[in-house]
């Protein structure tokens, strides 16, 4: 079955849009230039971060059924979580127009990297990359977004 015909599941792709929510909801808040718009930063921030460590979980149950999973697949799972995290910290910390704009755009291109990874692999089922490849560029807009609102803000 083709790639582009290949139905996503409903569930699947129903909580991956409801995913999106929180993203949309901090992109807005920081637009409305309120006094919440540093908390709308941190917690779109941390979102990003808790998805990268859902999306390198996935990876990582992909692989961890194999008889001998390989070390360095295995090893990549864990970047997604860790770099999201780092990420998310270099945002909330320092100056919180650049900070917060650089890491919002530093988490969107490990966003672009774990979509990469999952739409070249072979491991996964044939609907999940046209699924990823929508979410992750309706996360990059909106992490840009917001980015540039810090910045104008």
């Amino acid at each position: 079955m083709s790639i582009l015909r290949s139905p996503i599941p409903r569930p699947a792709l129903v909580y991956a849009l409801a995913g999106l929510l929180p993203f949309l909801a901090c992109t807005v808040l920081v637009f409305l230039r309120g006094d919440d718009t540093q908390v709308a930063v941190t917690v779109e921030a941390l979102y990003a971060a808790v998805i990268l460590s859902f999306l390198g979980g996935a990876r990582w149950g992909i692989e961890i059924p194999r008889q001998v999973p390989r070390a360095g697949v295995v090893t990549l799972t864990m970047m997604p979580s860790v770099l999201g995290f780092a990420t998310a910290l270099w945002t909330m910390s320092g100056d919180q127009g650049t900070h917060a704009a650089s890491g919002l755009g530093i988490l969107a291109v490990l966003f672009v990297a774990c979509s990469v990874w999952d739409v070249t692999s072979r491991d996964v089922p044939d609907w999940y990359p046209r699924l990823r490849i929508a979410l992750t560029l309706c996360v990059v807009i909106l992490l840009g977004v917001s980015a540039l609102g810090v910045l104008l803000g």
